[in-house]
């Protein structure tokens, strides 16, 4: 323990209570860990009462309530009365009531009253906490939770209020972008971004050493966005223009497609008609092109659906007016699942070595894909099974089309020389993909 004060204060309290004296040493440990009274905080104190204390405490039956009193007496003493309120809250006690029942109960509830309290810093448009950090992103996490405090307790917050997110926001930005102290010339943001990288190129050493080779010849270029193509508003205008329509009211006919109409001018604007000839499409189901915008769209939360129309979202209004905003969200959100945004990596990676013949590019990303260990549902007697060359395929061509749209990629030669391309806005756009998957949140150990 060590601090004068802190011996001073529990000799006191053992005058008068010794069982209460011994209690607050304990919670005074359990906060501190031996690092002294500078860590505590308003996150550390409520995660201590809310879920440790119901979970992980190791004591006798009963005792939880003498831990909660025994706090309370600790930071009345030590002149912190906004700490001493957590542990007397009614709402601890309804918490710890809460696991009671079920560890799941009890676990909602905490959440519930952590996240109302002001402190848990939220997500960002361009930034999402990992579910499992490493220590650059653990210091990133405590700093933030230090300033959300210090906003609460100065005024300039008030969770709960109109705009107290905006402002959480705000603040989560500042500091995630601002100087690191403990590491000169960077900030909390890019020594994340490093550690994160740094965790996806080993995890494909672990796995492939193809694909661990590949990552190699890209990985610093991931460290920083990668830059705008020159060809951008050119090349999101027919999204652009797509979710202005969709802003201007949208009905869908009876079989659930866009309206004849915005068909027709989808083929006006950007020709998208049937692949099989060059007359105007009936409908959507004609329309290849429109059909990969309007799904991508969905998938990216950009509209959806209501009723019998089409809906655009707010996060689809952003993109709308402003056209790097919308590039960046299309090019981390073009591949669907994990297994698309897989093999779209391995055929990047593959076409920027240099390989584009399609037939050679199925090949070496299937056996690439099955090292990694990439398994796929089969009709078979155990179900999933390493990948082959068609599901491969089919994959690959659902970021295809929808790039292809975009004019991010095109398919030259005659089979069987059929051969893969991108353009450079096709490039920059598979790469952010490859970016936002490595130097974004991390869901796994």
């Amino acid at each position: 323990m060590g601090s004068d004060p802190l011996t001073r204060i529990l000799a006191d309290l053992a005058k008068t209570d010794p069982s209460l004296a011994q209690g607050a040493e304990m919670v005074f440990d359990a906060l501190t860990a031996g690092e002294g009274i500078d860590v505590i905080d308003l996150a550390r104190v409520q995660r201590f009462a809310w879920f440790e204390l119901p979970v992980k405490w190791i004591g006798p039956q009963g005792s939880h309530g003498d831990i909660l009193e025994a706090g309370a007496a600790l930071f009345d003493a030590l002149d912190m009365p906004r700490y001493a309120e957590v542990f007397r809250n009614p709402m601890t006690v309804e918490i710890q009531d809460a696991y009671k029942w079920s560890q799941k109960a009890g676990y909602g509830a905490f959440l519930k009253a952590y996240e109302k309290s002001g402190i848990v810093p939220p997500d960002l448009d361009d930034f999402a906490w990992s579910k499992f950090m490493g220590l650059s992103e653990v210091a990133a996490d405590s700093a933030v939770e230090r300033a959300l405090e210090e906003a609460i307790v100065d005024g300039r917050m008030k969770p709960g209020s109109r705009g107290w997110k905006t402002t959480a926001a705000d603040i989560t930005r500042g500091v995630l972008d601002g100087p690191r102290p403990d590491f000169p010339g960077q900030t909390y943001r890019t020594t994340i971004v490093t550690e994160r990288v740094d965790f996806w190129l080993r995890e494909a050493e672990k796995r492939s050493p193809r694909l661990y080779a590949l990552r190699s010849t890209i990985v610093n270029r991931l460290l920083h966005p990668i830059p705008a193509p020159s060809d951008i508003l050119e090349r999101v205008e027919p999204i652009v223009w797509f979710l202005d329509r969709i802003d201007r009211g949208v009905t869908l006919t009876q079989a659930g497609y866009l309206p004849t109409a915005m068909v027709r001018e989808g083929y006006d604007l950007y020709g998208w008609g049937p692949a099989w000839t060059e007359r105007a499409p009936h409908g959507e189901s004609d329309s290849g092109g429109l059909t990969h915008v309007h799904s991508l769209m969905h998938q990216l939360g950009a509209v959806r659906p209501r009723h019998r129309t089409v809906v655009i979202t707010e996060k689809g209004r952003r993109m709308r007016d402003d056209p790097d905003l919308a590039w960046r969200i299309v090019a981390a959100g073009l591949s669907g699942g994990e297994w698309d945004r897989a093999v779209a990596e391995v055929y990047t990676l593959l076409i920027l070595d240099g390989v584009s013949l399609n037939d050679d590019l199925v090949t070496r990303a299937t056996v690439i894909l099955g090292e990694w260990g990439w398994r796929v549902d089969e009709d078979t007697t155990d179900g999933r099974v390493p990948p082959d060359e068609r599901s491969v395929s089919y994959a690959w061509h659902q970021t295809y089309w929808p790039l292809q749209v975009l004019a991010g990629a095109i398919e030259t030669g005659r089979w069987p020389n059929r051969a893969t391309e991108l353009t450079d806005f096709g490039r920059a756009t598979l790469l952010e993909q490859i970016r936002a998957e490595a130097a974004g949140p991390r869901s796994a150990v």
